[in-house]
């Protein structure tokens, strides 16, 4: 049988997040909790993509499966680049428009120009 020594910490941080998480009336800068129906699906999907390929990338050069001037490479890095920027520009848009009021941003544009949350985010 194999055993794993994280169980006893996860658990505590399961407590731990159980105990302080706030409730719904604890929360006091956002009106609405959002439902299913406001999710960034299409936000999500481009932050996945972009991840995905970009992380996809470098196992495979890291792992030297491909070289960096491999067309799979140059392929799934080019796919990342288009992803990232149209995930900004999704982004910015919804932030800013009135699509905002029925889709609720998946990485709102207030925090990306928060300065130590942009640097977090870098």
């Amino acid at each position: 049988m194999l055993t794993s020594n994280s169980v006893p910490i996860g658990s505590v941080a399961i407590v731990i997040l159980y105990l302080v998480w706030p409730s719904k009336h604890n929360i006091t800068d956002i009106v609405d909790i959002p439902n299913f129906k406001q999710m960034d699906f299409f936000g999500a999907i481009l932050s996945a993509v972009a991840s995905i390929c970009f992380v996809f990338v470098l196992e495979q050069v890291g792992t030297k499966e491909y070289s960096w001037d491999s067309p799979p490479t140059i392929a799934l890095l080019t796919i990342a680049g288009v992803a990232i920027v149209t995930f900004a520009t999704w982004e910015f848009y919804i932030s800013r428009g009135k699509i905002s009021e029925w889709i609720m941003p998946h990485l709102p544009w207030r925090i990306v120009l928060h300065r130590p949350m942009a640097m977090a985010i870098l």
